[in-house]
């Protein structure tokens, strides 16, 4: 297994009762492992959409359905964590909406003021 996935977190665990301090330790450990691996690959993602943590807070901000805790974000091969996959979404989004407002405007038409 650990041949085949070089990047999981293998973690075996004695269940005879003797280790239970080792064990919890050992587990605290790979938490702590994956935790640091989570933030990098957060970071590496944020990194290349090419936009701020800020932009994309202030985007979903304006997208209350962003918000709903069942909302669906689609699975992406190779990103393991929720937030990574979460923040290559809304990405997506931001660009998509860049794109058809982009193409919703004809060039050379202005839209007089209503005052």
């Amino acid at each position: 297994m650990v041949n085949k996935f070089k990047d999981m977190i293998f973690l075996p665990i004695e269940t005879s009762g003797e280790g239970e301090v080792n064990a919890h330790s050992r587990v605290q450990m790979a938490l702590g492992e994956a935790k640091v691996k989570a933030k990098t690959e957060f970071e590496q993602c944020l990194k290349s959409t090419g936009k701020s943590l800020d932009e994309i807070r202030d985007y979903i901000a304006e997208h209350p359905e962003l918000h709903r805790p069942f909302y669906h974000v689609p699975h992406r091969e190779g990103v393991a964590g929720t937030a990574a996959q979460f923040i290559l979404h809304v990405s997506d989004r931001m660009d998509k909406s860049t794109r058809s407002w982009n193409r919703s405007r004809v060039p050379g038409i202005t839209v007089p003021n209503a005052a």
